[in-house]
């Protein structure tokens, strides 16, 4: 084995934890944007997403997206989160795409 390390960068941190909460809210992952602050030596995460009706409540649906950043978001990148913030922006009604 030789000796090095592995890195992620402050992108791939943000669009994992992005694509986490998108994931729960129903909509694409591009549609989130993340903010990661330092709180003493862990991180603070901040999402702003919209969100897909028909998810249960807005509430369920955010309350489910910050629970799927502070539990899978710790376990893919290995960073410690202090907390995480879910900032629902939007309504989006998704219709299923028909294929012709």
């Amino acid at each position: 084995m030789t000796a090095g390390r592995v890195t992620l960068s402050t992108r791939a941190i943000e669009r994992t934890f992005g694509a986490l909460a998108a994931e729960e809210l129903g909509v694409p992952a591009s549609s989130s944007s993340v903010d990661l602050h330092d709180e003493r030596g862990s991180l603070a995460v901040s999402v702003s997403a919209p969100v897909a009706l028909g998810r249960g409540t807005v509430l369920e649906a955010a309350q489910a997206a910050r629970q799927r950043v502070l539990t899978d978001g710790p376990a893919l990148t290995g960073a410690a989160i202090a907390n995480a913030r879910i900032r629902v922006r939007s309504l989006h009604d998704v219709e299923p795409r028909r294929v012709r």
